[in-house]
């Protein structure tokens, strides 16, 4: 098979291809999270909710804890200012 002239139209198309398929490489399946929900109410552990997240899937307990500490004061610095304004303006 002769290379492809740099440039040409079919050159493209190749690289077209090629980066489409590198993408759909790496899109996460997410099939095995349209299950169906729990009803409303039932408990659902965290290890659960955590491995359903790539990025959360393989933290230790302990650095949960420190990622969940963290946000959790990053929700409180945004929310009190506004909680405090609504409670002065009362």
């Amino acid at each position: 098979m002769t290379p492809l002239p740099p440039g040409s139209e079919a050159e493209e198309q190749t690289n077209c291809t090629t980066d489409i398929k590198a993408m759909e490489k790496h899109i996460e399946d997410v099939s095995e999270y349209n299950k169906q929900q729990p009803p409303e109410g039932v408990y659902i552990p965290s290890e659960e909710i955590q491995a359903r997240f790539e990025l959360l899937r393989y933290l230790s307990p302990e650095q949960m804890e420190a990622l969940n500490k963290r946000v959790l004061k990053k929700i409180d610095w945004h929310m009190m200012p506004c909680v405090t304004l609504m409670f002065l303006m009362k």
